[in-house]
């Protein structure tokens, strides 16, 4: 096993060396460290790319390396410190030189191996997380303006990012998340609840199975392919659309001036189906009307859509 470790490790670096070497930039910063009985990890940095790797024995191993152009007033140092059953790596300044970092172009890595059963608490400014292989019922991750991945995680999640991209791919377990501007993909997704929000920024959501999908955006899109559980989606000047999409008990969409255009999965006599819109045209299953739209008597689930000046097109099985 310490072997593969370091085998990981040393191939993660060899690249990253290598790319420096092309560059021509030099090694500012280094530290690493191997820990066992660690229960929780907090990671706090920026403009550094973050891998963590789960599933990797009981230790927890970290190496971190910073690159630059000059060795010269570097004011940026690796830190960490274990508190109990808690390790904290961080990323300190030791002077507040800006004109340095951009005249030096800084770049680095943090790479973690270690256990799957791992609480793990990310914070990137600018850099890019990617996380694998974890299981765990305290999850969260933030970035700025950075991207984070994660894959083949189960667990309560959140995970948030202001101007990147949140990817999230073979999850299991709840999830909570917040787009400011940036966007935000999920595939083959199951658990129980799913609340994600978004200001402008996108949401992409592919082979999802929940019993609770809140999906809500002001000015970007939802876009919805082989979804199950869906409860509400809403949009401020966005579109909401879905193919094989399969309503909870209870639907609510809502928009303002985006259109509706949504595929279900559902059958239409099952359930019960009330569209109203302002301005807007309204459908269900061909059945067309411009103010106010009802179709269905079922009592297995009931859609609600609202809408001001965007359209609303549902068709059912």
């Amino acid at each position: 096993m310490y072997k593969s470790i370091k085998l990981i490790i040393g191939t993660v670096f060899a690249l990253v060396l290598m790319i420096h070497t092309v560059s021509a930039q030099s090694l500012l910063e280094e530290a690493s460290f191997r820990e066992s009985g660690i229960k929780r990890l907090e990671i706090n940095s920026s403009f550094i790319e973050v891998d963590y790797q789960g599933g990797m024995g009981e230790e927890l191993t970290f190496a971190g390396k910073i690159f630059g152009k000059s060795k010269d007033q570097n004011p940026y140092k690796i830190r960490y410190e274990r508190l109990g059953e808690t390790m904290k790596v961080w990323i300190e300044v030791l002077e507040n030189n800006k004109s340095w970092f951009m005249n030096n172009a800084l770049e680095g890595a943090f790479i973690f191996t270690g256990p799957s059963d791992l609480a793990i608490d990310l914070k990137i400014s600018s850099g890019n997380a990617f996380v694998r292989n974890v299981n765990h019922d305290s999850l969260s991750f933030r970035a700025s303006s950075g991207s984070i991945s994660l894959q083949d995680v189960q667990g309560h999640i959140y995970a948030a990012t202001t101007s990147g991209m949140l990817k999230l791919q073979n999850i299991k377990g709840d999830i909570s998340g917040k787009v400011t501007s940036g966007s935000l993909k999920m595939n083959n997704i199951t658990g129980n609840q799913m609340d994600i929000s978004s200001s402008s920024g996108s949401i992409e959501l592919v082979e999802i199975n929940m019993q609770s999908v809140s999906l809500s955006t002001t000015s970007g899109s939802i876009s919805m392919t082989d979804v199950a559980g869906l409860s509400r989606a809403k949009s401020s000047s966005g579109s909401i659309k879905g193919k094989n999409v399969l309503a909870s008990e209870t639907l609510n969409l809502n928009t303002s001036s985006g259109s509706i255009a949504i595929d279900f999965n559902n059958k239409l006599n099952e359930g019960k189906v009330s569209l109203a819109a302002s301005s807007g045209s309204l459908s269900i299953n061909g059945n067309k009307s411009s103010k106010k739209l009802e179709m269905g008597q079922g009592n297995s689930f009931r859609i609600n859509g609202r809408s001001s000046s965007g359209s609303q097109k549902l068709t059912f099985r």
